[in-house]
């Protein structure tokens, strides 16, 4: 154990050998590297399960305990107890140190964050997104294996081959479906929070680029669960209705999910803010459920919706069908495409993750 221990704090101050000698501590500096070079003769037979054939881990311990002994003879058996102790925790802190960084580096890969748990927290990740955070047992072991298991989980999705036709929601219609203009051939999915702010930069950025002339796109909605219930405020409302107005097509052609769409992250209310703003708060007050109800009915009814259908469409949003829909989607995203940032698109055989920018 001394041996192993030595290794691993001599490698560290071997490291900076360099500018011990750069500062006139010549001496020094060789001392640091002869033991450092024994430590590590030490450390590989160890790795090897090879018994150390010299005297380095007695040499460390008479370094110790050598002036102790003179002074303090009764502190010498405790304090060489201790200092195995203190040499098995440097591994054990060590090992850790180590797994954790291997579990940061494998968890980068696959979910293009170094933080499972609070994807945000990440300083590595450089795409911008609203995180899906996870809640965790509360015990800080139970929940360092637990994040294991989801990146070991979710790494065959890292390298899968994506087909968004396999995710096209039943009865949906795809932006600009019934334009008349030319339609696009090839498939895309968006992932999306109606909540999320970096989802309505995302939709714009995909709209002023043309994106949606290129793809068939479908929208799947999902609401960010926070520790104190939607970590935005209003999201499961529309989520709900952008559910149950699926396969419903107003007298002017246009998708219904996609006038609530637009509406949402591409209009301003009276106030010159983004609708999506000020459902969510972040203008100020957040709309109450009849002001957002109110606001979306008056939506539908712009696009060509009678009352009637409007007020079916409202009757469904509460249903348990809609329900059982909004759950199936957070499957998909939680357990299928195992996705922790939001927006998510695919398209192109590939998953996408975070904010879409147009390509230069």
């Amino acid at each position: 154990m001394i041996c192993i221990a030595a290794f691993i704090i001599l490698l560290v101050i071997w490291l900076f050998t360099p500018a011990l000698r750069l500062f006139g501590f010549k001496k020094q500096a060789d001392t640091i590297s002869r033991l450092f070079k024994k430590a590590t003769y030490c450390f590989t037979r160890r790795a090897t399960f090879r018994a150390c054939d010299s005297n380095f881990k007695d040499e460390i311990k008479d370094s110790v305990l050598s002036k102790l002994i003179v002074r303090h003879k009764n502190w010498v058996k405790p304090v060489s107890i201790g200092i195995e102790i203190s040499a098995f925790l440097i591994i054990l802190v060590t090992i850790w140190s180590l797994l954790t960084v291997a579990k940061a580096g494998l968890a980068l890969y696959v979910y293009g964050t170094c933080d499972v748990r609070t994807p945000d927290a990440c300083a590595l990740s450089s795409a911008e997104a609203c995180s899906i955070d996870s809640v965790g047992s509360g015990n800080p072991v139970v929940d360092w294996f637990d994040e294991w298991g989801e990146v070991f989980g979710a790494l065959p999705a890292r390298l899968t081959n994506w087909k968004a036709e396999d995710f096209v929601p039943e009865g949906a219609t795809y932006f600009g479906q019934d334009t008349g203009s030319v339609q696009p051939t090839e498939v895309a999915i968006d992932l999306f929070d109606p909540g999320c702010i970096i989802c309505r930069r995302s939709y714009q950025a995909q709209k002023d680029s043309g994106f949606f002339n290129k793809y068939k796109t479908y929208v799947i909605p999902y609401v960010i669960r926070g520790e104190d219930g939607d970590k935005f405020t209003n999201p499961e409302l529309l989520a709900r209705y952008l559910e149950a107005v699926r396969g419903i097509d107003s007298e002017k052609g246009v998708g219904a999910e996609w006038v609530i769409i637009d509406n949402l992250f591409a209009k301003k209310d009276e106030n010159g803010d983004y609708y999506q703003d000020a459902f969510n708060g972040t203008a100020g007050r957040a709309y109450p459920e009849e002001k957002a109800v109110e606001t979306i009915h008056a939506w539908l009814e712009e696009a060509g919706y009678s009352k009637d259908e409007i007020k079916q469409i409202s009757v469904d949003a509460d249903s348990e069908f809609v329900q059982e829909k909004l759950i199936h989607n957070r499957d998909i995203i939680e357990n299928q495409i195992k996705t922790k940032r939001i927006p998510t698109m695919i398209f192109d055989s590939k998953k996408h993750e975070g904010l879409y920018k147009t390509p230069k």
